[in-house]
Parts: structure tokens; C-alpha cells; sequence
């Protein structure tokens, strides 16, 4: 009992930090192991979630792409989101 109830409060608790934290979620489009459209099912999931598609990088896009990745980063924490950071929808992801 005391461990369903945990779980909803949980759930609860992170459902409502997640409406008030941004999310930048980079993802590779050549990426076997974490495939691109994880990064994009991730980043629908998230209410402030963007999706940074970085294209023809695997699965260390800040090695293949550093300017791309790195700059988008230095935005992000500046607060901005960067350029072709996408918003998606829960629908949009698949």
C-alpha cells in the first residue's frame, strides 16, 4: 500500500517539475544505438522538450558535430533555445 502510494506521489511530483524544466534533447540521426526516433519520442514526452536533430551524427553527436552541439548547449543554458530546436507533440513522435 505505502509503495503504490509512493509511486503516484512520484509521478505526480515529476510531472509537475517537468511542466516548468526545459529540455534539450540532441539526437543523431545515424544513431544504432540509441535511435534517432527515441530522441524524438523522448523529447515529445517532455512538456518543454526540443529535439536538436543533428544530421549524419551517430552516437556521440558533440564529437561529430561539436560547433552544432556545443553551441546549442551554450544557448540553452544561456536560456534561449537554439536554432532548429524543435517542439513536438506526443502524436508527432512516431
Amino acid at each position: 500500500m505505502h509503495c503504490a502510494l509512493y509511486h503516484r506521489v512520484r509521478r505526480f511530483c515529476i510531472h509537475q517539475i517537468q511542466q516548468y524544466v526545459n529540455d534539450l534533447v540532441p539526437s543523431g540521426t545515424k544513431d544504432r544505438s540509441a535511435p534517432y526516433g527515441g530522441g524524438r519520442d523522448w523529447a515529445a514526452m517532455l512538456p518543454q522538450g526540443r529535439l536538436l536533430t543533428v544530421h549524419n551524427a551517430a552516437h556521440a553527436p558533440w564529437i561529430e558535430a561539436p560547433s552544432l552541439v556545443f553551441d546549442a548547449i551554450k544557448l540553452f543554458l544561456d536560456g534561449r533555445w537554439p536554432e532548429g530546436a524543435q517542439q513536438l507533440h506526443p502524436t508527432a513522435a512516431r
